[in-house]
């Protein structure tokens, strides 16, 4: 199935992916549907990719995103030697991006023509928010993203990071909660910076 940023191109309804997409998918790699202009179609990946599968799929789509950037009147390369290619990361630099840093560090962004920055993220500056603007080429979001793109937001996934979400729900032992089931009508405390305020589960 495809997914684009020209209305529902792909025979496969945003809803139904939304369906068929594991909302285990923790860690996804995303970029500006109307950047993939120039291509077929964007497959929605759903098998769980290593970091060097994801560096080639970054290889392959980046000139294509870039110089669509570029034809809207996109900021010029400092090194006319390389492309420059920003990724907004979802939070401060930490180990969790330690596939990216590698990368990095081994030059083999740099070696297949690309200068590629790492931005941190804040609770102000979101990965799906700066793609969305165009001040980043790519990022890196969480399940978050399939209401994003159910809301209308023209953003693409390109690759699932994390086989498994390593957030978890946690309840205390006397609090007879065992299964999903149990917690309806419970109150459930979340991170305040992704949303305002604790909600209860319906």
């Amino acid at each position: 199935m495809s997914l684009s940023s020209h209305g529902n191109s792909g025979k496969t309804p945003p809803v139904s992916v939304a369906r068929q997409l594991p909302l285990n998918s923790y860690h996804t790699v995303i970029f500006k549907g109307k950047m993939m202009k120039n291509m077929q179609g964007c497959l929605l990946i759903r098998y769980f990719l290593s970091v060097h599968t994801l560096l080639l799929l970054l290889i392959m789509l980046a000139p294509q995103c870039l110089g669509a950037a570029d034809s809207g009147g996109g900021k010029a390369s400092a090194d006319p030697k390389l492309s420059q290619v920003r990724l907004q990361l979802t939070w401060l630099h930490q180990f969790q991006f330690a596939g990216y840093y590698a990368a990095l560090e081994k030059g083999f962004h740099r070696d297949a023509g690309f200068d590629v920055t790492l931005t941190e993220g804040t609770p102000d500056q979101r990965p799906v928010k700066e793609v969305v603007s165009g001040r980043a080429g790519f990022g890196v979001a969480r399940g978050e993203l399939l209401l994003h793109r159910l809301h209308g937001k023209p953003v693409v996934t390109l690759a699932a990071i994390f086989q498994h979400s390593p957030v978890i729900l946690l309840a205390k032992e006397e609090s007879g909660i065992t299964t999903p089931h149990d917690m309806i009508g419970a109150g459930t405390g979340i991170r305040i910076w992704h949303h305002p305020k604790s909600r209860r589960s319906n």
